[in-house]
């Protein structure tokens, strides 16, 4: 498999208050197209931080990033914005849903936005909601929805533009340890059927040991690399 995702000597740091924070330091490796990969490690590790450079939410002090072969680190905002909306999808730990907007109308309303047409919207809506279980939902709004089922409408709305990757940042931290291994189960098999290059960041080691490749981070530095034998 060709690389999708290269960094090399990325290195990234912030300053809170008169303290000066290294959240990556001189981290280099790569991801493959299809990969299903797993980012490990307590809080303060990087995580975050990596997943933020990888789907260019942010840029690197040192080092760069690439998609596909294109530089995230150089890329202006607007190039980054627009390589976002065609090839990447994002989830994350706080859902992010719309109150107000169904299930139906949470994972429609960025291709609204976008002016697909709508029987187009509406084909791409039912198959992505029916991927993720919800098919026989579509109606409800996000508090008639269990936390996993709420999940589950946030990949839905990831997985419904088609993208070549989906970063997920702790997508189990505000869900119990039974609902959250469903949720990564789910992933590992949209990655299976769809062939979706998946990127997880999690604190627990149960979601970990799920994931064919776990790239550990300890200290904003990349502490090992283990790959479980298909």
């Amino acid at each position: 498999m060709s690389a999708l995702f290269v960094t090399s000597h990325l290195s990234r740091s912030y300053v809170r208050g008169d303290e000066r924070v290294d959240a990556l330091r001189d981290l280099s490796c790569e991801i493959a197209r299809g990969e299903f990969v797993v980012l490990a490690g307590p809080s303060g590790s990087g995580k975050s931080t990596l997943l933020h450079l990888l789907g260019g939410l942010d840029r690197p002090d040192a080092g760069d990033v690439h998609f596909d072969g294109t530089s995230l680190g150089t890329a202006s905002e607007g190039e980054r914005v627009a390589l976002r909306r065609r090839h990447l999808g994002f989830v994350f730990q706080a859902f992010n849903l719309v109150p107000v907007l169904s299930a139906y109308e949470n994972v429609e309303y960025g291709l609204w936005l976008a002016g697909m047409p709508g029987a187009e919207r509406r084909a791409r809506v039912t198959r992505a909601l029916e991927a993720v279980g919800l098919g026989h939902r579509l109606a409800h709004r996000p508090d008639h929805l269990s936390g996993g089922e709420r999940q589950r409408v946030a990949i839905a709305r990831a997985l419904v533009h088609e993208p070549r990757a989906i970063l997920a940042d702790e997508p189990t931290a505000s869900l119990d340890s039974k609902t959250g291994q469903a949720i990564v189960g789910l992933l590992v098999e949209l990655n299976q059927s769809q062939g979706t290059t998946f990127i997880v960041s999690t604190h627990d080691p149960a979601i970990a040991g799920m994931a064919p490749r776990v790239i550990r981070l300890a200290d904003g530095r990349l502490a090992a690399d283990e790959r479980r034998p298909s």
